[in-house]
């Protein structure tokens, strides 16, 4: 109903944010197919804004999208979403994808999961917001935002690529 109400406009682009969060997956699957329908019969622009990256891979994957991984606010690394998932170069984008579950019930996770002191601190800080935690982290990644740079026809936003 809310993808239909948003059509009437004859929008360019449709901002379609977590749209098929808290539904069953049988009914994801459809949401998704209706999109790429929508996007290929009246032209039209979509960002899809997700935690789920395997639903992103879907949608982008049916539509020759590209995909756009944001850490703390911003973009790290954007572009093709084969590219972006199989050969990530940002360290968050890799942490990102190592860190989907496998459906493992020997690997439970903890009841509750809390912010730590460090990950509250990121989001005040300068530079990276990132570079406490990677493995890869100069002193120039703590005192200053690296900027946005083409690498192999995508966009990072790291000191190291």
């Amino acid at each position: 109903m809310a993808i239909g109400r948003a059509l009437i406009s004859k929008p360019s682009l449709l901002v379609a944010d977590e749209p098929v969060s808290m539904v069953d997956a049988s009914v994801r699957i459809e949401i998704l197919n209706l999109l790429a329908d929508l996007e290929e019969k009246f032209d039209l622009s979509i960002i899809y804004i997700t935690h789920d990256l395997s639903t992103a891979y879907y949608l982008c994957a049916r539509t020759n999208g590209e995909i756009a991984i944001m850490h703390r606010g911003g973009i790290v690394e954007y572009g093709s979403i084969e590219e972006v998932l199989t050969n990530p170069l940002h360290p968050y984008t890799k942490l990102l994808i190592e860190s989907i579950p496998e459906p493992n019930p020997q690997k439970k996770w903890a009841a509750r999961i809390e912010l730590s002191p460090v990950e509250i601190e990121e989001f005040k800080m300068e530079g990276c917001k990132l570079a406490r935690r990677c493995i890869h982290s100069t002193d120039i990644c703590l005192k200053k935002t690296p900027p946005m740079k083409y690498v192999n026809e995508r966009l990072v936003r790291c000191w190291l690529c």
